[in-house]
């Protein structure tokens, strides 16, 4: 009963944030029935499939994807899943006229056009930092100027400059799809913190592929600047050599883009979260 229940949460995964996180007390249960021949759920198992009966009673709001706008994944991991959140952003002028054109496009007005944490999901707006592109997986570079009409990727600019211009500017974000997945026991124990967010990026990207090779420009956010290193360099472990392969097998063109940690959306994706015990009190798995 339980396998079919996660198999029917399998179909609509894609609506429930921190799937496999929410859901690894549950696999392990499964995982361990399968070895004991003898199935008993654990008090945190039940209480994460009483928060995932909550998540999907709950509205959640995903948008088709609109093929003449980039695309963004923002890829994480933690010690025991990946995560990753697939958007696009469409972007308004801070005008009245802006403000009906998003009521005409998207039936709604944002309650608080001020808020600061759309800005953080644009790439180019990290605080203090020059950004980071890796091209060499690109089959045009120059989308990647083209892509971003904003300039927020033009390092040239400062930072104050780049967040003066865009108090004139309202981003929507459109998310299309989550993906999270956890990692085998061997995989959790044997990869180091770096391969773990390396093979993140590659599970991500296999698992948005049909997007990814249908959109004109990807951009690939990663908090990880050591990932980033060795995807410039091409110089790693032989581990990461051959997830690297991977990439050459897409023809799309893919940008990755560094961005600070406290922009990274994608971070909650691939963690443990607070899965309330038997008594009703919280008790943080850390991930």
């Amino acid at each position: 009963m339980c396998q079919r229940f996660t198999g029917m949460l399998a179909f609509i995964n894609t609506f429930i944030p921190c799937f496999s996180s929410i859901l690894h007390p549950v696999f392990q249960c499964i995982t361990q029935a399968n070895t004991s021949k003898e199935f008993n759920l654990t008090p945190e198992a039940i209480s994460a499939i009483e928060l995932v009966k909550k998540i999907i009673s709950d509205r959640t709001i995903l948008y088709n994807p609109d093929y003449s706008l980039p695309f963004y994944l923002v890829c994480d991991s933690s010690n025991v899943a990946a995560g990753g959140l697939l958007y696009q952003v469409d972007i308004f002028d801070r005008t009245p006229e802006g403000l009906q054109k998003i009521a005409n496009k998207y039936g709604y007005v944002p309650d608080d056009i001020s808020a600061k944490q759309p800005l953080k999901m644009l790439p180019g707006v990290s605080t203090g930092k020059n950004t980071t592109i890796i091209r060499e997986f690109m089959t045009n570079p120059d989308l990647v100027e083209k892509y971003d009409p904003l300039s927020l990727l033009d390092n040239k600019k400062t930072m104050t400059e780049k967040l003066e211009f865009l108090k004139n500017k309202i981003p929507i974000i459109l998310p299309i799809e989550f993906k999270s997945k956890t990692y085998t026991s061997s995989q959790i124990a044997s990869y180091s913190t770096m391969e773990k967010e390396f093979i993140s990026i590659i599970l991500m990207i296999q698992a948005f592929r049909p997007y990814i090779e249908a959109s004109r420009i990807t951009y690939l956010l990663t908090d990880a600047s050591n990932v980033l290193w060795a995807l410039k360099y091409k110089n790693s472990t032989s581990k990461l050599s051959r997830q690297l392969l991977k990439l050459y097998e897409f023809s799309a063109n893919i940008a990755f883009v560094h961005i600070s940690g406290e922009s990274n959306m994608a971070d909650y994706l691939s963690r443990m979260v607070v899965v309330p015990d038997s008594t009703g009190d919280n008790s943080d798995v850390e991930g």
